[in-house]
């Protein structure tokens, strides 16, 4: 099991940069890694708004809540719902892996999304109105290429990703470019242009909602995508 305290605490880790939780503090997440308990209760019963306990708990938030701030701690529950259940259920079948990275995780078929996601990085990211690669980023792509290596089944497609601003069709060529700055650099490491291809979302498919610099560095990326 991955610690849910190293998850937030790595949030733009190779491996987890793509995890994004609003409105979730460190300490709550350690606390639900220690031992999950009440919350873990109280998120499987989530799905289900007529459960007197999610009832009264929503019923609390509105009264001491403005309307919108209820709302946003509602998706910020069901955003961590994911990691408890993650915490609270072993896995019952499936053997460790272990990638061109060199990281091992339990569970995550070699090959697999999961497995570029979890023990590579599946992205890299970007400055602003830029599509050159960082050194932070030729480091995860130099993983990909040997996890691809590796895998060799398994092939991918590389999205191209903007921030909001700009127009729809600057940030369609640019999502382009920076998915073909990735795709070269694989290249240069060896890996055959017959298993990646490349396509561009611009500013279609943002990971992160909102109108500020975190917001806009998280959507501003390459994503590697198992096919």
């Amino acid at each position: 099991m991955v610690p849910l305290d190293s998850l937030m605490a790595t949030a733009y880790s190779p491996s987890w940069k793509n995890i994004i939780i609003p409105g979730v503090s460190l300490s709550l997440v350690k606390k639900l890694n220690a031992g999950c308990g009440y919350w873990e209760g109280l998120l499987q019963g989530f799905k289900d708004y007529k459960n007197p306990m999610i009832k009264s708990h929503v019923e609390d938030m509105r009264t001491s809540e403005q309307e919108s701030s209820m709302r946003f701690k509602i998706v910020s529950l069901i955003a961590v719902a994911g990691l408890v259940a993650a915490c609270g259920t072993a896995p019952t079948s499936g053997t460790a892996t272990t990638t061109g990275g060199g990281a091992v995780a339990t569970g995550a078929a070699a090959g697999s999304q999961l497995d570029l996601v979890v023990n590579v990085g599946d992205r890299v990211h970007f400055a602003y109105d830029k599509y050159n690669l960082t050194p932070e980023s030729r480091a995860t792509l130099q993983k990909q290429a040997a996890w691809l290596k590796a895998n060799s089944g398994t092939n991918i497609m590389i999205e191209g990703h903007c921030d909001e601003r700009g127009t729809r069709e600057y940030n369609l060529a640019l999502g382009m470019r920076r998915a073909n700055a990735a795709y070269d650099y694989m290249l240069t490491l060896g890996v055959a242009a017959g298993r990646m291809a490349t396509t561009t979302y611009g500013k279609e498919r943002p990971q992160a909602a909102g109108s500020d610099e975190l917001s806009w560095a998280a959507n501003r990326r390459a994503v590697s995508v198992v096919r």
